[in-house]
């Protein structure tokens, strides 16, 4: 006997009817015996009606993680603008399906049975579309919107798309993990004026300013000529809503154009360059990545000088090794071997500085007091003390947003960290001779008036000039002395290099006092990177500086309050623009003292 047809196969809906008409067939979706409209399957992908925009599963990394989204059909790499299913991927491609349900919702499954996101409209639609903006929409019967993806946006403004209270962007999690992110682009709640960037949806961190009529306050670039004509609807009121809209070019095309929050934070307006074939980045904000509060997490130190945008404090390792590869700092930092208990913790200073983020329990209490208190208490994680006013300050949480302020604000209030003392003491063994040596030179040198950083050249005249160009060009590993076996910190052997050149400044207004030299080896106030001196200058070129050439024996000058130097240790931060370049160690030369 012949099997009846299902009436859904006899007879389609009308949803599915108009599911066809709508995408001008540019797609192949049938109807399932149990009521659902198979959009996509597997690997399969639809594009809006002009081929601007692709929906499909992607992954981003190679690994198991599928996601829904939209994507520029003409633009590689692929960039991505909506994301279904970015706290829920599914796991299996084959498997992944884009459908309409009984109900009119649109549902992403990772099965047949299993549901890993759906639409939220609570009316059943008679249209579907995927518009040549981008949108995703549901229509109903009187084609009013019943829902669209344009109310649910991921990371990206698009052309056409109205922000609201309601509406926010927030940036993915990093470059291969579209889940949400701590960073957002959210109408200001207070009064509905503004746009404002904030971190976990509470600390604000930049603003557009308010809106004067044309533009926003902070942002004056709307004012010039470009592809964007903007409307603000309702300013400063609940019912406020903001967008925009892309002008033709002479050749009346329409460019691709959007705004992103990305994962570091900062909000970027990008444009496709045909000509290119790249995105062409016309406006960023915070224009200073480190403005972005928590971008380097806790405990870490954002503008370091590093070869990255983060640094850890020391005793500190990223708590991500993996994220921090890939720029993602804001897992940030944690302590190397921490053991709770007292016996084998101490303390750190790391200097005068600001930070957010940490709870404070103040007392007053002489310093040994302050730090005894933190070490009973497990959850203590370090203190500031003013040695002026006794005030003990106990942290507990996290640190965030770390910044050195400059030494002259008097030496109070310095922040002490909590780490394990054995591994503070093994670093401070590795490193004595060469701060040891520098100290003494610095203390012979007052001795004579001068404060500069002397050391005796090696019998062979070409070694001392090779190394001082190892210094210029940066490479740290040359110069160090080779007894130390690579068991050194690299940010102690900067730091020390630093206070060296600070030392034999040319002009001795610039040289720092004997009290700033220790605090400076200690950590405790910030070391920036000197101008190089011309002994430093003369020393390269071969020329001869105050009477002294690079190949003299004696090392000493006539007659300019200078002891000549035939080795000069020396180091700038990485990324900075200073001619100092690394760090010479008194290990292998002889100082003169």
């Amino acid at each position: 006997m012949k099997k009846k047809p299902t009436e859904n196969m006899s007879h389609p809906p009308p949803l599915f009817v108009s599911l066809i008409a709508l995408l001008l067939i540019s797609i192949t979706a049938t109807s399932a015996s149990n009521g659902t409209v198979l959009i996509v399957r597997g690997n399969a992908t639809i594009t809006s009606v002009n081929k601007t925009f692709e929906l499909g599963f992607f992954n981003t990394n190679g690994d198991s993680n599928y996601y829904l989204g939209i994507w520029y059909t003409s633009v590689t790499p692929k960039t991505y603008v909506w994301v279904a299913n970015r706290n829920t991927p599914t796991k299996n491609l084959d498997t992944s399906s884009f459908e309409l349900n009984r109900l009119g919702q649109l549902a992403v499954k990772a099965s047949e049975n299993v549901t890993v996101w759906q639409s939220s409209n609570l009316e059943a639609p008679s249209f579907f579309q995927f518009r040549d903006d981008g949108n995703l929409v549901l229509l109903s019967p009187d084609r009013t919107v019943a829902w669209q993806s344009f109310d649910h946006p991921t990371d990206t403004w698009l052309p056409g798309m109205n922000l609201t209270r309601d509406k926010v962007l927030t940036c993915w999690k990093s470059v291969s993990d579209p889940s949400p992110g701590f960073y957002s682009l959210r109408l200001n709640p207070h009064d509905y004026g503004e746009f404002e960037l904030v971190y976990n949806s509470t600390e604000e961190y930049w603003t557009t300013g308010n809106w004067t009529g044309q533009s926003f306050s902070n942002v004056p670039e709307m004012n010039a000529p470009y592809i964007y004509r903007f409307n603000f609807v309702d300013p400063f009121s609940p019912t406020a809503s903001f967008g925009f809209k892309v002008m033709p070019d002479p050749t009346g095309s329409v460019p691709l154009s959007m705004f992103r929050i990305v994962y570091d934070g900062r909000l970027h307006q990008y444009t496709w360059s045909n000509p290119n074939e790249n995105w062409y980045q016309f406006w960023v904000q915070p224009v200073d990545m480190c403005h972005v509060y928590g971008l380097c997490g806790s405990f870490g130190f954002c503008g370091g000088g590093g070869l990255r945008t983060c640094e850890c404090v020391g005793g500190f390792k990223p708590r991500n090794d993996a994220a921090w590869e890939t720029e993602d700092y804001t897992g940030g930092c944690v302590r190397e071997n921490l053991s709770c208990g007292g016996n084998d913790e101490s303390f750190r200073g790391i200097g005068t500085v600001r930070f957010d983020g940490a709870e404070e329990k103040s007392f007053v209490v002489d310093k040994g007091g302050c730090e005894m208190a933190c070490l009973k208490n497990c959850e203590c994680i370090g203190l500031y003390y003013n040695e002026r006013s006794r005030l003990c300050t106990n942290l507990y949480g996290s640190l965030l947003n770390l910044q050195k302020l400059n030494y002259s604000v008097g030496g109070e209030n310095m922040l002490y960290v909590r780490v394990d003392s054995v591994k503070k003491v093994r670093k401070s063994l590795n490193l004595v001779g060469l701060i040891g040596s520098i100290v003494g030179s610095v203390l012979f040198l007052g001795f004579v008036g001068v404060m500069g950083f002397v050391l005796v050249k090696r019998k062979w005249n070409g070694v001392i000039e090779e190394d001082t160009q190892q210094i210029i060009e940066g490479n740290i590993g040359a110069v160090v002395d080779s007894r130390l076996g690579g068991a050194y910190v690299f940010e102690e052997v900067k730091r020390v290099a630093l206070v060296a050149v600070w030392c034999i400044q040319d002009n001795e207004v610039m040289r720092p006092t004997m009290g700033m030299v220790v605090k400076m080896l200690e950590g405790l106030v910030e070391v920036t990177v000197p101008p190089a001196p011309k002994l430093l200058q003369a020393l390269v070129s071969g020329e001869s500086f105050c009477g002294v050439r690079a190949e003299s024996g004696n090392g000493v000058s006539s007659g300019s309050g200078f002891y000549g130097v035939d080795g000069v240790a020396a180091m700038s931060s990485g990324g900075s623009e200073s001619s100092l370049g690394n760090v010479s160690s008194p290990g292998n030369k002889n100082v003169n003292a």
